[in-house]
């Protein structure tokens, strides 16, 4: 199955245990952190988590809702296993992080972009590790993230040839930034030079 293909199951996941407000799951009306990451890990599921990143059901204390997103990190991060549900499992906490970001059903919660990041640079799931990139750049104010791009873009990171691309496709400024890295030869993947060489010949770079 294609990332795509489990980035839609994920979220449809998500959706479908945001909606019912997990009222059908074995997790209490305020979960722990403990109780949100055994439930992911158990089921693939992380409609708990969601709902207290976004304090749907009740207010959350910081350290509470810190915990959990560390949780659904090391989890996207280290998760084992290669088959579907692993890789859903992984993918389901990547994108709770990046729901509870956007804040579109509750409350956004402020450290999304960090956990995100750390999956970005650490994920074993390169399917993940593309999905949270992206995701990255999906939260609010995108343009103060355009670093991070350029940090991943100058990486050895599998997946920099990505970033090099959103980089040229997401804004202006964003292009800018790989024109002068084109120019520089700041880039060292050899898949994200290939690329960045492609874009120079779609933009006319010199």
């Amino acid at each position: 199955m294609t990332c795509d293909h489990l980035w839609a199951s994920a979220l449809l996941g998500l959706t479908l245990v945001s909606a019912s407000e997990v009222r059908s799951q074995a997790v209490s009306f305020d979960p722990s952190p403990a109780e949100v990451a055994s439930f992911l890990r158990s089921r693939g599921q992380a409609g708990p988590a969601l709902a207290v990143l976004t304090q749907l059901r009740a207010r959350q204390s910081q350290k509470k809702m810190d915990e959990v997103a560390d949780s659904l990190a090391a989890i996207a991060i280290g998760f084992p296993g290669t088959g579907y549900q692993p890789r859903l499992t992984r993918m389901n906490a990547q994108i709770a992080l990046l729901e509870s970001g956007m804040g579109r059903t509750g409350i956004p919660y402020s450290g999304a972009s960090d956990r995100l990041m750390r999956i970005v640079e650490e994920s074993q799931d390169i399917g993940v590790r593309a999905s949270a990139l992206f995701g990255l750049m999906e939260l609010p104010d995108r343009l103060s993230r355009l670093p991070l791009l350029r940090k991943v873009a100058t990486s050895r990171n599998p997946i920099a040839y990505r970033a090099v691309i959103m980089l040229t496709e997401i804004d202006p400024e964003g292009r800018a930034i790989a024109r002068a890295l084109y120019q520089s030869g700041g880039v060292v993947d050899s898949t994200a030079i290939e690329t960045l060489h492609d874009m120079a010949g779609v933009y006319h770079w010199r």
